[in-house]
């Protein structure tokens, strides 16, 4: 398997994202319109989700998203314009 640099970040991503939220967890902002309080941190989806219709990328990219839920995240970036993420 070749490692490319989304492989590489994908693989961070769901090494690390359990680490990089506890780092953060005190880094919260509140949402104006509704008083929300918010981790200060998101996931993008642009690029690394954008994987098409290819299965085993999907899941993947599914549990990446598990374990940013699980470890506090709430905030996912996406839009139209990044392809199939």
């Amino acid at each position: 398997m070749r490692l490319d640099r989304r492989s590489f970040a994908l693989g961070a991503v769901t090494l690390g994202v359990n680490q990089a939220l506890v780092a953060v967890a005190i880094l919260k902002k509140t949402v104006p319109s509704t008083g929300e309080n918010v981790l200060a941190l998101d996931m993008g989806s642009w690029l690394t989700f954008d994987v098409g219709d290819d299965v085993i990328a999907r899941e993947r990219r599914a549990e990446v998203l598990r374990a940013f839920l699980a470890a506090g995240g709430c905030m996912i970036d996406n839009s139209p314009k990044y392809g199939s993420s």
